[in-house]
């Protein structure tokens, strides 16, 4: 069966094949291909709402502090740390899935957690999407959650309040890319 609905495609299938430019470029259970998406337009394709390019910029152990740059028009980068055995200087993509970055107060923040990705941000869009709601931001990059109607109610979430955003590094994943890298922009 061939669909463009990744919904229709997750409910009906036990494997999935995704074509580009008629090419098969990734084979796998809709777990897998969900959650492990091979390259920068397989995560574009299964909804993954933050796509960053950058490059390695030290790597020890299983953690690597990925620089990446937000948009052209901007010079300065920040850091994501993902869990992975990644060579310094490697240029990569890195992708988050909404439903794993999580969003507290600021009040509340104590500043104990285990996620080592926490950026403090103002809500730039708030989007209905049925039966939760995308809450998008910019942290120096632009970057979304999902959230349920009564953690918006909860956390009285508008349009320009401020948050915490927060993800594990083990929520990052790192996937190739279909595009080269602006090198230039990398080094600030």
């Amino acid at each position: 069966m061939a669909t463009h609905d990744r919904g229709e495609a997750l409910r009906l299938s036990d494997r999935i094949a995704v074509m580009n430019d008629g090419m098969i470029v990734q084979v796998g259970s809709p777990k897998e291909v969900m959650n492990r998406p091979v390259d920068e337009f397989i995560a574009a394709f299964v909804g993954m709402e933050t796509i960053l390019k950058g490059a390695v910029k030290e790597s020890g152990g299983m953690g690597a502090f990925i620089m990446y740059v937000s948009s052209s028009d901007r010079t300065d980068s920040q850091a994501i740390e993902a869990v992975g055995n990644i060579p310094a200087g490697d240029e990569v993509v890195i992708v988050v899935r909404p439903e794993n970055v999580t969003l507290t107060l600021p009040a509340d923040d104590s500043g104990r957690t285990s996620a080592r990705n926490v950026f403090t941000v103002r809500i730039a869009k708030i989007i209905k999407m049925g039966l939760y709601l995308k809450v998008s931001f910019d942290c120096g990059f632009p970057l979304s959650s999902f959230v349920t109607l009564h953690a918006l109610e909860q956390l009285k979430l508008q349009e320009g309040s401020a948050v915490v955003a927060s993800f594990k590094a083990m929520a990052v994943q790192v996937v190739r890319s279909n595009k080269p890298v602006d090198t230039a922009a990398l080094r600030t």
